[in-house]
């Protein structure tokens, strides 16, 4: 029963058939009429191939035997879970009949629930038990009942067992056969789940439990809810699969920094798809990046209507409630109780999204449609690590790999608080890149040793950093700006939580082996080697060429038939101008002007004075460029003799009447 909710969903993709969407062509999809019910074009269809070509390419399909192994591996886990409801209910005092019949089932959810998991993908999955198995009894254990991750640990297929009861969701953290599950639990008031039956969507289902039991239900009817909100689910899948690639390479996935999660994507996905329910993939890719850029947030974005059943659990209602209505950009889950699936996202990582969708939009409809670019282009990696010229640098450390998981699991939760108080720097951009870096083992492994009084070396330290782009506009009399009460104000936060927790709030457990989260500002090409690619690395430390040298201009040189003696006239004196108009053979240069060379070469000594005077027309600049093809006048450099020279030849040939004297 488990893996058949999944579905086949390795393979490769379906083709599009048009023939499929005519039964749904009058029926409305969610909270407002489609926009379009038209069905594909020819180009359309033509543009969709390619698509489906050039998503195929990339590492977003498991292969048929990974498929296989995954549903293998389910199976397995499956009959370890129902040894353990048996066992848990008999040592409940139920007989073997009615511990049979009680049952409990193990639904997933995310992105395999989805269909949209890639090769490396974790499961997430939710127990559903009866009455008389608690939480506790799951989780630590109760009585004669053994703790499920006991059970986990004491199967030879099963490592990385970490159990975290206290979380906000409950959950048991393992790895099956080298698939990473993340195992939640959920108590109903129901004497008997039917594995075969039991319908995940029924809200009554909801009645009498708890916010834990509430909140690990809400994953799987959230995915169910999705998946019959959409009119064509294999497009939904096929346009989803695209969304996460490219979210994740331009760097605006992952709800704990602030960008849209999994669920929150797949939400947004689908309500295009209601918009555009006989569209194919590619149009709806297309129209979902130009849809979510034009769209006016904090509008909320819904799929189903918002409902509240009174069974005690809160829902969203910006119009009563005041922190909701803080809200940035609202995207509600769409089943009860409705949530907002984004309450992490700030202003300064909607700023990016909203980029990042107009870039989306602008390739779309010039260069990908028209099919100057491939689709890939959308998916380029980002060029987030070249785009600033500042950065500010988040590192932790620990002492050993089990301390700094812990470590970073809670520094990362705390990261998004640092992002709201260096909103507040007036004139200061934040630029979020949703990962954590670690260096190479090899460096840890070949320089990891330990000095002479025994401890470890810096490269020896399980370290990670996370980095921010900055930019600054500059205010009048501020050449810098201070951002040391902002990170103190942050760290003191995360030391409040470890040593003075809130009022039923567990501290977190720091040992001695976390060393304290240090904030630095870098520069460039301060950055560490392992954020780079080794393209964009070449390109940064590229060095630039010298700029070419300047050509000096020679001085003109004195003419060999001009006599030393026989001072040369000046030609911007009104005196000279007249001897020099009557005496002289003016030739003209391409502008139709007295060219310098002619002016400088002329032998006043030698001119006869019987010659005829010459006629000189009058010329006018501007139109004997364009004339010859030249726009205008270039601007001349008047500290340059020969500039100096072929300027006032041409104002003495403008001003020349048209009769000389």
């Amino acid at each position: 029963a488990l893996v058949s909710r999944v579905g086949n969903t390795h393979g490769g993709l379906k083709p599009f058939m048009k023939s499929a969407q005519e039964p749904q062509q009058q029926q409305r999809w969610g909270v407002t009429n489609p926009l379009s019910l038209a069905g594909p074009t020819e180009n359309d269809l033509k543009l969709n191939e390619q698509f489906l070509a050039e998503l195929q390419q990339e590492p977003v399909y498991e292969g048929k035997e990974e498929a296989q192994h995954r549903e293998r591996v389910l199976v397995e886990l499956t009959e370890v879970v129902n040894r353990w409801l048996m066992d848990a209910s008999k040592k409940k005092g139920f007989s073997e009949e009615m511990a049979l019949e009680s049952g409990g089932a193990m639904f997933p959810f995310g992105s395999y629930r989805l269909g949209v998991h890639g090769p490396d993908a974790d499961i997430d999955a939710v127990l559903v038990a009866p009455r008389h198995l608690e939480r506790d009894a799951f989780f630590l254990g109760s009585g004669p009942v053994t703790a499920f991750h006991e059970v986990l640990k004491g199967h030879e297929k099963v490592s990385q067992v970490q159990p975290v009861p206290d979380a906000y969701v409950p959950v048991i953290k393992f790895a099956f056969s080298g698939i990473q599950f993340d195992l939640l639990f959920a108590r109903l008031a129901h004497s008997k789940i039917d594995p075969q039956t039991f319908n995940t969507l029924e809200d009554k289902n909801l009645s009498g439990v708890d916010e834990q039991t509430q909140r690990s239900m809400n994953g799987t009817r959230v995915a169910d809810k999705i998946l019959k909100s959409v009119p064509n689910v294999e497009n939904f899948r096929t346009v989803l699969r695209c969304i996460k690639l490219w979210a994740r390479q331009r760097g605006v996935y992952g709800n704990v920094y602030g960008y849209p999660g999994g669920v929150a994507w797949a939400l947004l996905v689908a309500r295009v798809c209601q918009l555009y329910p006989n569209a194919a993939p590619a149009t709806i890719l297309a129209k979902f990046f130009k849809f979510w850029a034009m769209w006016k947030w904090p509008n909320p974005v819904l799929l189903d209507t918002i409902v509240d059943l009174k069974y005690g659990f809160k829902v969203w209602d910006s119009k009563t409630d005041l922190k909701d209505r803080k809200d940035i950009s609202p995207v509600i889950t769409p089943c009860y109780p409705g949530m907002n699936s984004t309450y992490n996202v700030s202003k300064a990582t909607i700023a990016t999204l909203q980029e990042e969708w107009k870039r989306g939009q602008m390739l779309c409809e010039t260069a990908i449609l028209p099919g100057v670019k491939p689709w890939k282009e959308l998916w380029k990696r980002t060029d987030y690590f070249l785009r600033y010229t500042n950065y500010l640098q988040v590192s932790i450390a620990a002492d050993n790999e089990p301390d700094f998981l812990r470590w970073q699991g809670f520094v990362e939760s705390k990261l998004r608080q640092l992002v709201l108080r260096l909103e507040q720097v007036p004139s200061l951009t934040i630029c979020v890149y949703p990962h954590c870096f670690r260096p190479p083992r090899e460096e840890a492994t070949d320089n990891g040793k330990a000095n002479g009084n025994g401890s470890l070396t810096e490269a020896a330290r399980r370290e990670g950093f996370w980095f921010y782009g900055l930019s600054y506009k500059k205010e009048e009399g501020k050449a810098t700006v201070d951002l040391a009460p902002y990170v103190d104000e942050w760290k003191e936060l995360i030391h409040g939580i470890i040593y003075l927790p809130k009022f039923g709030s567990q501290p977190f457990p720091k040992t001695e082996a976390m060393h304290e989260p240090e904030v630095t500002p870098v520069k460039r090409k301060q950055l560490p080697r392992f954020v780079f690619t080794d393209e964009e690395w070449e390109l940064l430390h590229r060095k630039k060429a010298p700029p070419p040298k300047k050509a000096q201009k020679r001085p003109l040189e004195p003419m060999p038939n001009t006599p030393s003696k026989v001072p040369a006239p000046d030609i911007c004196s009104p005196a000279s101008s007249s001897s020099s108009s009557s005496s002289s053979s003016y030739a003209t240069d391409d502008l139709g002007s007295p060219s310098c060379t002619s002016l400088c070469n002329t032998d006043i000594a030698a001119a006869s004075p019987s010659e005829p005077p010459l006629k000189v027309p009058k010329l006018n600049l501007q139109d004997n460029a364009k004339l010859n093809g030249h726009s205008e006048i270039p601007a001349l450099n008047l500290n340059n003799a020969s500039d100096t020279l072929t300027f006032t030849s041409r104002v003495m040939a403008q001003a020349q009447p048209e009769k000389s004297a």
